[in-house]
């Protein structure tokens, strides 16, 4: 017997119309080297209180490394485990996208995933589609470059400025800039503003120079104290100790290359005491010199 349109009553909408999609899983994409997220095509009940159905469960997902494939670290795709279910900020997804938390990191790609969902609802009441229930995926991991004195990984840290060309550097418009100094500056975009290259190491340096040893107790040695010797006497021998630490630490940094340091005496003000630093930086970085002033050493 024939139907409505083109196929019999029951087994296709009336007229020629497409049918509606079954639910199930549309996407599946690793965006962390932990997360993977899984798009459906209706938002599943997700209701938080492990109910029979309740996509929060990660017992409602499974995840099987594919037979065969290995990383690029040459190891097979190593087992995963989802440990956590959550909804993921995407906008105008309306739920429909979770985030499924696996409890260690995924092989580096291209490592091959197959993540399964099971017993799922969705809030309109549908049934989980078997033949939709799965999807094949990438793994993904984060590889950590050692670092290293001669070749350094280009870095940037939250901004420390000590100097107005520090500020100047990492983006900073105020216009009282003085009170910006030695704080956690705000750029123009409204976040923490940030330094990297030459700025990085200067700050790096005053650190290292106003630091006293064994501040730190993981890094002893880190560290030379210069305010630490206010109003002693300013005899060549503790100058000359002073030069040897900065110098000492200052190459510590794996940015230098080679560092020198003098120590000499402003002549407008013989009070201040100015460490007069150059450096010669790995790679093509070049060469620099700056001071650093205290007051007083004597």
């Amino acid at each position: 017997m024939s139907g409505w349109g083109s196929g019999p009553w029951g087994a296709s909408p009336w007229g020629a119309g497409v049918g509606v999609a079954a639910f199930g899983i549309v996407e599946a994409v690793a965006i962390r080297e932990n997360v993977v997220r899984v798009t459906f095509s209706e938002t599943p009940m997700f209701d938080a209180i492990l109910t029979a159905n309740d996509a929060s469960n990660p017992e409602r997902f499974s995840i099987t490394a594919v037979a065969g494939t290995f990383g690029m670290d040459e190891l097979p795709t190593r087992p995963v485990n989802p440990i956590r279910v959550e909804v993921a900020a995407v906008e105008l997804s309306f739920g429909a996208v979770l985030d499924v938390t696996v409890d260690r990191p995924f092989s580096p790609t291209p490592s091959q995933y197959i993540i399964a969902a099971n017993g799922l609802v969705s809030t309109s009441g549908a049934l989980l589609d078997p033949s939709a229930s799965s999807k094949q995926f990438t793994g993904i991991y984060r590889a950590m470059r050692v670092q290293s004195a001669t070749a350094p990984i280009p870095s940037r840290d939250m901004a420390n400025p000590q100097t107005y060309s520090g500020l100047v550097n990492a983006g900073v418009n105020d216009p009282d800039l003085a009170t910006q100094l030695g704080t956690f500056p705000i750029d123009a975009t409204g976040d923490y503003a940030f330094d990297e290259g030459l700025p990085q190491v200067k700050k790096r340096i005053i650190r290292r120079l106003m630091t006293r040893p064994g501040t730190f107790p993981s890094a002893p040695d880190y560290g030379v104290g210069v305010p630490s010797y206010g109003k002693q006497l300013s005899s060549l021998a503790v100058r000359q100790r002073i030069a040897a630490d900065a110098q000492t630490q200052i190459s510590a940094e794996p940015e230098v290359a080679d560092a020198s340091v003098n120590l000499v005496t402003d002549p407008a003000n013989p009070s201040v005491t100015i460490l007069r630093i150059r450096v010669r930086l790995n790679g093509s970085g070049g060469s620099t010199q700056f001071d650093v002033p205290f007051a007083p050493v004597a």
